[in-house]
């Protein structure tokens, strides 16, 4: 992050999108450009690579999964989804690469301090959104985990402390792209279908 500043708004004109940036304004970093869909972020990601984009999720048509992927792949930089939706919608953003999840609901206070823990290399969920995850991780049944290897191990502890790709490859010595490889292995081992169900067997499993 090259500033305090280094924040991208994409929502819709409308009352949200007028109290989105009060917040930041008010009590975090004013928002560095606003826009009012995702084609005006794919014709700007070049120049806000690095920014952290502050996603509303009604913009998000189709499938989660695949919107959040192609996203995550044009844009060089933390998204964050601003939620209003159920949890099985909210488990596949974060399946697909979002860093952070701030629902509607949550204190304006949340989505400053997770902006924060951003910058410091750490994912975040909101309150509600930590909530939601819960309630759709149990209900999903757990088999009986593969064996990881001592680096699958070592790297799906780092994803459930938080840490980001990059991060993880900084820490563990590796190049990001492996350290997906080694969570693509360990969602396999482990009989999930996705990395965060994948980081909760782990989990129960230590």
């Amino acid at each position: 992050m090259r500033s305090g500043q280094d924040i991208v708004l994409v929502q819709r004109p409308g009352s949200s999108r007028t109290t989105f940036e009060k917040i930041l304004r008010a009590e975090g970093p004013a928002p560095m450009a606003v826009h009012d869909d995702l084609h005006q972020l794919r014709r700007a990601a070049g120049g806000i690579n690095g920014a952290i984009v502050l996603l509303h999720g009604g913009l998000l048509h189709g499938p989660v999964t695949a919107c959040v992927r192609e996203l995550t792949t044009v844009h060089r930089g933390p998204l964050v989804i601003c939620w209003k939706g159920g949890s099985d919608g909210l488990h596949d953003a974060l399946v697909a690469g979002a860093q952070g999840i701030h629902h509607e609901g949550d204190p304006p206070h949340e989505l400053v301090a997770g902006l924060r823990r951003l910058r410091q290399g750490f994912a975040f969920l909101g309150p509600n959104a930590q909530h939601a995850l819960i309630f759709h991780l149990r209900r999903t049944p757990t088999p009986a985990p593969g064996v990881l290897t001592a680096r699958e191990a070592q790297v799906m502890r780092a994803v459930a402390d938080g840490h980001t790709y990059a991060r993880i490859g900084a820490l563990c010595s590796i190049s990001p792209n492996t350290v997906k490889n080694h969570v693509h292995n360990a969602i396999k081992k482990l009989g999930a279908r996705n990395r965060v169900e994948a980081v909760n067997r782990f989990c129960r499993t230590k």
